[in-house]
């Protein structure tokens, strides 16, 4: 219908309207050159929607190999990252282990000071002890002596 159904079968087909003809025939050609535009519009976005897939095909081809990249990179981060872990880990325990050790080693000598200290005391005591014996000792002995040394003068007097 449209462009069509304003036209009667009489005029279109008619020997009498020529210029019906030429009417018909120029609207033709106007038809002919949209269709031809249409079609020359419709191949060029063809074109662009083949170039566009094409594009899409090789970007989805590069995230492919970015994303596989990243994954690749996080994978290995994860792995150094419990790489670093163990070896934190394995040196913590042997600094916790040396730490213990000393701890140990310090609680002996610990033990052994308190042993020295307590041994000079008793020492200490002991020998206070002796001075204190030999001291007594020898004031008897020195009584005893001026005893004798005036004893002795006694008589060398009479």
């Amino acid at each position: 219908s449209g462009q069509w159904g304003a036209c009667s079968a009489g005029r279109i087909f008619g020997a009498e309207n020529g210029s019906s003809r030429t009417a018909l025939s120029g609207r033709v050609i106007n038809i002919w050159k949209k269709v031809r535009r249409t079609e020359a519009e419709l191949q060029s976005s063809l074109t662009t929607t083949e170039e566009t897939k094409e594009e899409c095909g090789k970007l989805r081809e590069e995230i492919a190999r970015l994303t596989s990249r990243v994954e690749e990179l996080t994978h290995q981060f994860n792995i150094e990252c419990s790489d670093m872990k163990t070896a934190l880990i394995k040196e913590r325990n042997k600094y916790e282990q040396e730490l213990g050790e000393y701890g140990k080693e310090l609680k002996t000598v610990q033990r052994l000071l308190q042993e020295s200290n307590d041994s000079n005391r008793e020492l200490t005591d002991q020998i206070s002890q002796t001075e204190a014996r030999t001291s007594h000792a020898v004031k008897v002995i020195q009584s005893e002596a001026d005893s004798r040394v005036a004893f002795l003068e006694a008589e060398k007097e009479e």
